[in-house]
């Protein structure tokens, strides 16, 4: 074939050509085709990069070592490469139509739309995160494979929702998701040998009903306090990561925390010495 980036062959073959920290290829659709305007980044990076007219892409300035690639385009299934080494100059993806999936999650008390919140729907190895849009008033993913998905919905101070739901092939779907308003937490992460305030630790808390992947992340203040919201009566799960301290689990540590159904809820941390992250 003479498609650019298959054969190696003719111009596609300088534009695909890898050096130190550069992984190049070609993103291609259903027939074989090279697909301009899809966005390929690496995963966990911020810089992205866009396919031209000749489906090929170029993400430079990587560190040496393997990475993952994910590649996305609008009406299609996203698709993501993991252990790709940097020199790489053959990658290529292939990117299917996917079903424009719509989902709405408001507000249970008063059915107002929730504008800031995180949805991230997963099926088998396919993950995305849905985008907001104003004009339909809903969070878009734009290309979801048809078959049952599974949605993660966090908001602020609302508690998380995640439920199964099932994609039709072809058409568009859309999906409705009410949170209910939650109880907060409020704490302080201190050393435990001085009592003395740990700021800028990391902090996951979780409903363990609900699982760590509800985990709502808050960082402490200077004072060591931290305030998280969206929780349910029950027990939470923490976990804590802090510079010059070993990774706090309240699984292991022993430590357990119920929120009520009417008093108000304060942690307190204390993170021991040990071997350091």
């Amino acid at each position: 074939s003479d498609l650019p980036g298959r054969s190696g062959r003719g111009p596609a073959r300088a534009a695909l050509a890898a050096g130190p920290g550069r992984i190049a290829g070609i993103v291609r659709d259903e027939r074989g085709l090279p697909l301009p305007g899809a966005t390929v980044q690496a995963v966990g990076g911020s810089a992205a990069v866009q396919t031209g007219p000749d489906g090929l892409f170029a993400i430079d300035g990587l560190r040496g070592g393997m990475h993952a690639l994910r590649a996305r385009a609008s009406g299609r299934v996203a698709t993501e490469a993991a252990g790709i080494a940097t020199g790489t100059s053959g990658l290529e993806f292939v990117l299917v139509p996917g079903t424009r999936a719509l989902v709405r999650v408001r507000r249970a008390e008063d059915g107002r739309p929730v504008e800031v919140a995180s949805v991230e729907a997963t099926n088998g190895e396919w993950t995305d995160v849905a985008t907001w849009s104003a004009d339909d008033a809903a969070y878009v993913l734009g290309g979801a494979p048809p078959g049952p998905v599974h949605l993660v919905v966090l908001a602020p101070d609302l508690v998380p929702d995640h439920s199964d739901r099932f994609v039709p092939a072809g058409g568009a779907a859309e999906f409705e998701v009410e949170l209910e308003s939650g109880r907060s937490l409020t704490g302080r992460v201190v050393d435990e040998s001085t009592g003395a305030p740990v700021s800028a630790a990391e902090l996951a808390i979780w409903n363990e009903d609900l699982g760590s992947a509800t985990a709502r992340r808050v960082r402490s203040s200077d004072d060591g306090a931290f305030e998280a919201g969206g929780f349910v009566p029950g027990p939470v799960g923490v976990r804590v990561e802090a510079s010059g301290y070993p990774v706090f689990d309240s699984s292991r540590a022993g430590g357990s925390w119920i929120v009520g159904n009417t008093e108000a809820v304060s942690l307190e941390i204390a993170l021991p010495l040990g071997l350091a992250i």
